[in-house]
């Protein structure tokens, strides 16, 4: 698998989700992917992740 240039040595993270719905007896399957229609970038080991997502100020923003 060819993976973003730069991506340290030691990065882990998850590849695959299998979700289960007990009640309608569906499984789904998701995969973590490096780009997506629309534009979307995967991102690694960026700070500005914290700061966007992860502060207390962002959570509030984010949960409105």
């Amino acid at each position: 698998m060819k993976w973003i240039e730069g991506t340290p040595n030691t990065f882990v993270s998850w590849s695959y989700v299998h979700a289960h719905d007990l009640q309608s007896n569906r499984m789904s399957r998701f995969y973590y992917a490096q780009t997506v229609p629309g534009g979307y970038h995967a991102i690694i080991d960026d700070p500005r992740l914290f700061d966007d997502f992860c502060t207390i100020e962002a959570l509030e923003r984010l949960g409105r």
